[in-house]
């Protein structure tokens, strides 16, 4: 990824008051070319306390907001199902738009807001901070120089964990309406984003999902998907939130030439037949490669704000340089596109074309 400019700083302001919004503070705060200039949210207490911890400006009026000058860019960080609405708002506003995932739980909220930045002439960005692990950069290059040879398998593995209270302390946890779907749209968009950054979007799914372990939610806690991609090679996913302890989510990448095991940041297994120099050299710095991108696999808090940091100086840099962010609306789309196919494949009980949604 490009480094950010110093010198610059853009100044951002967070959408929503909850968990996720003080990982987004605490990013742009030590971000090496972004600061936080302001906080609105709909809870006034809430968003006042957020504002102290972080000595910005809490806003009382979404359009005092929207209107500030010090805030050039926004970052939503609300429930999934309210994301496309406030995004349209910041692009009409003339403000460039950072989108927690998913982006939005439709492909027509999606569209409207890649629609709106693109007549505003704003830049969009979703969160996907697992693709700026730097583990997770070296496998995708290590596939795309080819190294694994001809892909045959390309598996994805989300056995995570969340208690029944962790559902219930949310009303919009486990809704079709605001979440989206469960297992998958929630906590294996991740990963699911990761294999289609490295694959490619698949061609046909085929789908079973249920709620097995989890009471008072509509949406699924286990989901079982087969893949195919254009290319012919296979695969398969796998996402729950009822796999007790939690396992860090694990991508399983084969093919004639080699295989590769990516475990959140880590990689924890690479072979590879007649390795060429480019592969050689990812192989050795894999050694010495560090992160500290968590994964969240028992504990939706247990995650490290610096992929968040990352994603939001990638941000910065195209505001103040030009070009696309790494991850932009287009991009976070196909996670989504994926996911949409897999539920519907399982309500219908048939193959579903991902790229045909």
């Amino acid at each position: 990824m490009p480094s950010p400019q110093s010198g610059h700083s853009v100044g951002f302001g967070i959408i929503g008051a909850g968990n996720i919004a003080r990982f987004h503070a605490r990013a742009l705060q030590e971000g090496a070319n972004t600061h936080l200039a302001g906080i609105y949210s709909d809870i006034p207490d809430m968003t006042d306390r957020l504002a102290a911890e972080f000595g910005c400006q809490a806003f009382r009026s979404k359009s005092d907001f929207f209107a500030a000058p010090q805030i050039q860019a926004v970052t939503i960080a609300t429930p999934s199902g309210t994301h496309a609405d406030l995004c349209v708002e910041a692009a009409e506003a003339g403000k460039h738009v950072m989108c927690e995932k998913p982006l939005e739980i439709t492909l027509p909220r999606i569209d409207s807001i890649i629609e709106a930045c693109d007549r505003a002439g704003v830049l969009l960005g979703a969160i996907f901070q697992s693709r700026f692990g730097r583990g997770a950069q070296i496998v995708h290059q290590l596939i795309s120089s080819g190294a694994l040879g001809r892909r045959t398998i390309s598996n994805a593995q989300i056995k995570w964990f969340r208690t029944q209270a962790y559902y219930d302390s949310g009303g919009w946890r486990g809704t079709w309406e605001l979440d989206g779907g469960g297992a998958l749209m929630n906590q294996g968009i991740h990963a699911i984003d990761l294999l289609v950054w490295m694959c490619g979007l698949p061609n046909m799914v085929y789908a079973k999902t249920g709620t097995i372990a989890h009471q008072r939610i509509e949406v699924e806690d286990v989901a079982v998907a087969t893949l195919q991609w254009p290319d012919g090679s296979l695969g398969w996913l796998e996402g729950t939130t009822a796999a007790y302890p939690g396992r860090p989510k694990r991508l399983e990448l084969s093919g004639d030439k080699g295989t590769v095991i990516l475990e959140d940041d880590t990689v924890t297994f690479l072979d590879l037949d007649a390795p060429s120099p480019d592969a050689l050299a990812f192989q050795k710095e894999l050694e010495s490669a560090q992160t500290s991108i968590g994964g969240g696999a028992s504990d939706p808090l247990a995650i490290d704000y610096s992929g968040h940091k990352l994603q939001f100086e990638d941000l910065a840099r195209a505001i103040d340089q030009g070009g696309q962010p790494a991850v932009h609306g287009r991009e976070a789309r196909k996670a989504v596109a994926l996911i949409l196919a897999i539920y519907q494949s399982a309500r219908e009980n048939r193959p579903i074309d991902p790229r045909s949604l």
